[in-house]
């Protein structure tokens, strides 16, 4: 008995010996890699020695670092969260976290990080927290549909009551602005200006008449508070107010036929709702739900999205979103749904492209959480954008533009008891977009 407690502590003693050993190879090894700013293999090593079981502050902080030296922000986060763990209150782990966010385009994530920092370190960040952002930007799109009006007779249901709606062109101005409210919240506001023509032709039954084009001028207020936290989550609940305005026909007077006048009519559309993003390690999952009151009716709408960024930062990243909708009609409620897909791409670190596609129902539909609105009279099915941003020097002046494709259908639409074959004519619509952003 005596002789096997004897080799049970030798063999202890050995065994502490031997890890004694282990740490201080791994701990000389990563610390030799770190002065060297070998980052590349500290990152291997660091990590091989955190799955041995050598996983304390310094280690972990040499990890991080050796990633967020290679731009992997995202990835870098845990680490310095895990030395966090470690020592508490830390300032040299907050201001890398600070910075993995801020580099990555979290600016609301990193300002939660500083609402830690001691008085020095806000001071010493103060040029880059808090940032207020301004934009302006110009859209026209032209839905080439001059052949379809010329040939508007054609269209299945002319001649009944009701009325055609075909989309020519539009012009739209936005200015938006954002700033910081405290370190938590930020304040996201836009305003915008479209006007749009399309060709009118409307039938009472007895008479008809037409608006080559018919001006519908829209009017856009939208507004979302924005909150974000130090762990990646931000909760943003927006609202959107559309103002819609375009003449229609009616006729009045005892001639034969009677004269054509047009009035002016206003719809009052909203959109309200909720987005949820979290960020966990190179993912980012989102969810959405919104109310919408357009064009006469109720309609209810969610998303749930996903997004990779592979290198840990924002020069390669893609996802999928997916849009369940309910709409209100008059024998109940019908669904409808639509799928978004997206991949972006920098290049030197100079410019950035994405590009985007949706496919499905999107009629009296939204995305962006409320700010992209699409509440026109005619469906779309069919979507594609090209997305492009440019720095301009070291002001904070961005350009950013971009193209794009819409898959239309416009229809006639019978007077209520009026059956008409549902047949759609398609109309392929371009868009350009161009503006300026400016941070300071």
């Amino acid at each position: 008995m005596i002789l096997i407690w004897i080799l049970f502590i030798i063999a202890s003693t050995t065994s502490l010996s031997q890890r004694v050993e282990d740490y201080r190879y791994w701990d000389s090894l990563t610390y030799k890699l770190y002065l060297d700013s070998d980052w590349k293999n500290l990152s291997q090593k660091a990590t091989e020695s955190i799955n041995r079981g050598y996983d304390y502050y310094y280690m972990r902080m040499r990890l991080g670092i050796s990633l967020y030296e290679r731009k992997n922000y995202l990835s870098a986060l845990k680490h310095f969260r895990k030395a966090l763990e470690s020592n508490e209150g830390d300032p040299i782990a907050l201001e890398y976290i600070y910075y993995s966010y801020l580099l990555s385009g979290r600016d609301l994530n990193s300002r939660a990080v500083r609402a830690d920092f001691g008085s020095i370190l806000r001071e010493n960040t103060a040029a880059t927290a808090g940032s207020t952002r301004i934009s302006a930007d110009y859209m026209c799109t032209n839905s080439q549909s001059d052949d379809l009006i010329t040939a508007k007779e054609t269209v299945y249901g002319w001649g009944l009551p009701g009325n055609l709606v075909i989309p020519m062109y539009f012009t739209n101005l936005s200015l938006s602005a954002s700033f910081p409210l405290s370190d938590f919240t930020t304040l996201f506001q836009s305003v915008t200006g479209m006007e749009r023509t399309n060709y009118f032709y409307y039938n009472d039954g007895i008479n008809s008449s037409e608006l080559p084009e018919q001006k519908v001028r829209q009017y856009q207020y939208y507004l979302s508070l924005i909150f974000g936290n130090r762990k990646g989550l931000v909760v943003s609940p927006a609202f959107h107010y559309i103002n819609v305005r375009y003449p229609l026909i009616y006729f009045s007077g005892s001639g034969i036929p009677p004269a054509a006048y047009t009035y002016i009519n206003t719809d009052h559309n909203i959109v309200t709702g909720i987005s949820i993003n979290q960020l966990a390690g190179l993912f980012e999952f989102q969810i959405s739900a919104h109310y919408m009151y357009l064009n006469y009716a109720n309609h209810l709408q969610g998303s749930a999205g996903i997004y990779l960024y592979p290198t840990g930062n924002n020069h390669l990243y893609l996802g999928i979103s997916y849009f369940p909708r309910y709409s209100e009609t008059g024998s109940g409620w019908d669904f409808n749904s639509s799928s978004r897909g997206l991949l972006g791409i920098g290049i030197s670190g100079r410019i950035w492209l994405e590009f985007s596609g949706m496919i499905g129902d999107m009629t009296n539909f939204v995305y962006k959480n409320g700010y992209i609105v699409y509440n026109g009279v005619e469906a779309a099915d069919r979507m594609a954008n090209i997305d492009i941003g440019i720095p301009l020097g070291g002001s904070g002046l961005v350009f950013y533009g971009g193209a794009g494709f819409v898959r239309q259908y416009c229809s006639y639409v019978p007077e209520p008891g009026i059956i008409v074959p549902n047949y759609t004519q398609k109309i392929n619509s371009i868009k350009i977009l161009g503006g300026l952003s400016w941070k300071f």
